[in-house]
């Protein structure tokens, strides 16, 4: 529909059932550049169709909207890994995303109760249920991943997960059931490690 040189689409990619989501974190929309967005799409047969372009109700200029996505069923979350805010550069967000009938709606904006400059917070996203977690690689010295759970309509901020000796801790997340994995592949000489919980 509306790709444009430079958009990044398919950065990253989820898929859950019958519906995909793409991430296409350079986007420019509605002015601003590099915001950020993600596309879902719905497979109907053996077609499969756009069904809406998920943007940040709050978008701004490098925002990076899209440079991670999950679903899960009629829910998924998409990282905005550049995002400013409460006078924080780089602090990082996430948004959770619920479709109703065929319309998807942002429930939420995840952020963090302890969020710094350069945190990069929704690097990574993972979702699972009611519970999402999100990678934020440039917290602190070694990178970090919250979980957040929703209750109700409501999510919040459930714990931190760290990792001793990390470098990028939360640089990619993959969830599913009651297990997580992290990915941290810096280190010298970026030999990598994974974590599961």
């Amino acid at each position: 529909g509306d790709g444009a040189v430079g958009d990044w689409f398919g950065r990253r990619v989820a898929i859950s059932g019958d519906t995909a989501i793409v991430g296409s974190d350079r986007d420019d929309h509605t002015g601003v550049m590099e915001a950020g967005s993600a596309y879902v799409f719905v497979r109907t047969g053996a077609t499969w169709v756009a069904q809406q372009k998920l943007v940040a109700s709050d978008a701004n200029a490098g925002d990076h909207f899209g440079g991670s996505v999950a679903i899960e069923g009629d829910t998924c979350i998409v990282g905005s890994r550049s995002d400013d805010h409460a006078g924080v550069v780089r602090a990082g967000s996430a948004y959770v995303f619920v479709r109703t009938g065929g319309t998807w709606v942002e429930q939420q904006k995840l952020v963090t109760s302890n969020a710094a400059g350069d945190d990069v917070m929704g690097f990574s996203v993972g979702i699972t249920g009611d519970t999402a977690f999100c990678g934020a690689p440039g917290q602190g010295a070694g990178g970090s991943v919250y979980e957040f759970v929703r209750v109700g309509t409501t999510w919040m901020e459930q714990q931190r997960l760290v990792a001793s000796g990390s470098h990028t801790f939360g640089s990619s997340v993959s969830v599913s059931g009651e297990t997580v994995v992290i990915g941290d592949p810096g280190g010298t000489p970026f030999s990598g490690s994974a974590y599961v919980f």
